[in-house]
C-alpha cells in the first residue's frame, strides 16, 4: 500500500493534534472537606502539562483527567484512521 500526499497530510495532522493534547491535558479538580472525604470532583480547564494550575489551598487538588485524554486520543487516532480510508479510494481511482 502506498500512501499518497492527502493521506501523508491526515497522518501529520493527526500527530500534531496529539502533540497538542498531550502539551495541553484535560485537568480536574477535587475539594475535600477537613475529613478528607472528597465532595467534589469535576473538569477545571485545560492547561500546559508543565504548568499544572496553581494550588490555592490544601483542600484543592488539581490532577490531569487521564480519562478525557485517553478517549480524546481514541476519537483523534479514529478520524485519522477514516481519512486514511476515504483518501485511499482516490488512489485507487486514479490508478
Amino acid at each position: 500500500m502506498r500512501i499518497n500526499q492527502k493521506q501523508k497530510y491526515v497522518i501529520i495532522g493527526g500527530l500534531l493534534l496529539i502533540v497538542v493534547m498531550v502539551l495541553f491535558p484535560p485537568w480536574y479538580v477535587t475539594a475535600r472537606l477537613d475529613s478528607g472525604i472528597a465532595y467534589l470532583s469535576e473538569h477545571a480547564t485545560y492547561c500546559f502539562i508543565l504548568g499544572a494550575p496553581p494550588q490555592v489551598d490544601q483542600l484543592i487538588d488539581y490532577r490531569i483527567d487521564t480519562t478525557k485524554l485517553w478517549l480524546q486520543g481514541l476519537v483523534v487516532v479514529a478520524l485519522t484512521a477514516v481519512g486514511l480510508i476515504v483518501f485511499s479510494k482516490e488512489t485507487e481511482r486514479d490508478s
